[in-house]
């Protein structure tokens, strides 16, 4: 806990990799029912800039697509209630963004393998895929 409210705060590479394990590590405690770690997660996360809050708000989101019930007990806290819908909020949007990117991606796979070989479809699509860097 003490490591993700540090990592929040640092500068660079070594810090945001500190963060994002941080996070992911709360995360998974707090799917395993501990209380705790989603409240620090909450915490932090609203306490800490836009750039440190995204891996935080994903651990959030984590949990909250594992675990609706734990979250769902944390967000009964009227004192909380606002911040932590807001980093829940956010973590959605990120997610929702991933889920619609791993959409288009196995849309352009399906393209690929769906098409004949050497057709410009098939080009279209592996340059898609390259580009994209998927």
């Amino acid at each position: 806990m003490d490591a993700l409210r540090y990592a929040a705060g640092a500068g660079g590479d070594d810090a945001r990799q500190l963060l994002r394990n941080a996070a992911s590590s709360l995360a998974a405690l707090a799917v395993r029912d501990n209380r705790a770690a989603l409240d620090v997660l909450f915490d932090v996360g609203m306490e800490v800039d836009a750039s440190a809050r995204a891996p935080i708000a994903l651990a959030v989101g984590t949990v909250a697509l594992r675990r609706p019930d734990v979250v769902g007990a944390a967000l009964a806290e009227p004192a909380v209630q606002e911040t932590s819908l807001t980093l829940l909020r956010e973590a959605f949007d990120m997610l929702d963004e991933d889920m619609a990117e791993e959409r288009f991606y196995a849309y352009v796979r399906r393209a690929y393998w769906g098409s004949a070989e050497g057709s410009a479809a098939r080009t279209v699509a592996e340059a898609t895929l390259q580009a994209l860097e998927f």
